[in-house]
C-alpha cells in the first residue's frame, strides 16, 4: 500500500509510522543476546583486520583507494568506539599513526608498510585477539618483530 506521497506503508502504518512488513507483529522480535552480541563483534573486527592484514599483504597490487577508505573507516571506528577512553597514550598514537598510513597509500615506503604490519598486531593484541600462526602465514609476514 502507498501514501499519498509515494512511500510504502506497513501494518499500522500511517504518515509517520514506520514501515513494518506484514505478518510481524510487535513483541515477537526477540534481540541477539549479550553473549551472542559479542561473538558477532568480535567475529566483525577479527574479520576486518584480517582483510586488511591480507590486502595489505598482497606483492603484486596495490590496495584500491575505496579498499583504503574502508580500512581509515574502520580503525576510525575502532579508535572512537572499541578504545576505552583511558586507553594507553601509546595505542592512540598507533591509530592515529595507522590511520595516515592509509590515507597516504601507496605512497609509502617499505618500511613503513612493515612498520604498519607490527602496529596492527600490536592493536590486534589491544583488542583481546591473538593473531594465530594460520594468519600469519596467509599474509606471509611475521610480525613478532618491532
Amino acid at each position: 500500500m502507498e501514501s499519498r506521497n509515494g512511500m510504502k506503508q506497513g501494518v499500522g502504518g500511517g504518515a509517520g509510522m514506520p514501515f513494518v512488513p506484514k505478518g510481524i507483529q510487535k513483541g515477537t522480535f526477540s534481540p541477539v543476546d549479550e553473549q551472542r552480541a559479542l561473538g558477532m563483534i568480535r567475529s566483525y573486527v577479527k574479520n576486518k583486520m584480517t582483510f586488511i592484514l591480507f590486502m595489505l599483504s598482497r606483492h603484486q597490487s596495490r590496495m584500491s583507494p575505496v579498499t583504503c577508505y574502508k580500512a581509515c573507516l574502520f580503525l576510525e571506528d575502532v579508535y572512537r568506539h572499541m578504545m576505552d577512553v583511558r586507553a594507553q597514550e601509546e595505542l592512540r598514537s598507533i591509530l592515529k599513526w595507522l590511520l595516515l598510513f592509509f590515507k597516504k597509500y601507496p605512497r609509502v615506503k617499505a618500511n613503513q608498510k612493515v612498520k604498519a604490519f607490527v602496529y596492527l598486531n600490536f592493536v590486534y593484541a589491544a583488542l583481546g585477539f591473538e593473531m594465530g600462526p594460520d594468519i600469519r602465514r596467509m599474509i606471509g609476514h611475521e610480525t613478532d618483530s618491532a
